[in-house]
């Protein structure tokens, strides 16, 4: 063998190894990503199903309330009945996004009817974020009135404590209807901090 065929060779090999690398990247990427390649060589995103009915992806993932939490949001704003449909069709009334329950999220924006629905599937009324801040004390810090009475009859407690040590129940609150309302419900000032 010449000295050239030798060198063409060795050029080869690590051409051959960076398409393999690339290829492996590739692959990894869809399979992250969820997408496939479908008979005819198109990549296609993972579908859940294309029948009329709704479906939800049951895959095991490392954030399963996350798909959950996307999907419902979603079709909170687009389609009531399709949010209907999704809890009923078993999705996580409790899913989360970054630490933050759904019914955390509509109780910070006041949407009422959302949280109605989301408890009658078997939504915790007393979730909270991160920070330990109950969807009732979200409620009542933004006014929301009618969602923070919807969740106090669903069961929530006023005197649960954020990180701070604080309840639904504030000093600014106190003389207001809102105050009122939790005062109503035995929300007191007076916290132990857990």
């Amino acid at each position: 063998m010449s000295e050239s065929t030798i060198i063409e060779r060795k050029k080869k090999v690590p051409l051959r190894k960076s398409l393999i690398f690339i290829f492996v990247i590739v692959a990894i990427i869809f399979i992250v990503i969820g997408c496939s390649i479908n008979s005819n060589s198109q990549i296609t995103p993972k579908s859940y199903s294309n029948h009329s009915h709704t479906s939800i992806n049951v895959e095991k993932k490392e954030n399963p309330g996350r798909d959950d939490y996307e999907q419902l949001a979603h079709a909170y704003q687009k389609n009531k009945e399709k949010f209907i449909n999704l809890l009923k069709d078993g999705a996580n009334p409790n899913a989360e996004k970054n630490g933050v329950p759904i019914l955390f999220n509509f109780a910070f924006s006041g949407e009422t009817e959302a949280i109605k629905i989301l408890i009658k599937y078997g939504a915790d009324p007393d979730s909270m974020n991160s920070y330990k801040t109950t969807s009732v004390a979200m409620a009542a810090a933004k006014g929301h009135i009618n969602t923070v009475k919807v969740l106090l009859d669903a069961g929530a407690d006023p005197n649960l404590t954020d990180k701070e040590g604080k309840g639904a129940l504030t000093k600014n609150l106190i003389g207001t209807e809102m105050g009122d309302i939790l005062q109503e419900a035995g929300a007191t000032l007076y916290h132990l901090t857990v």
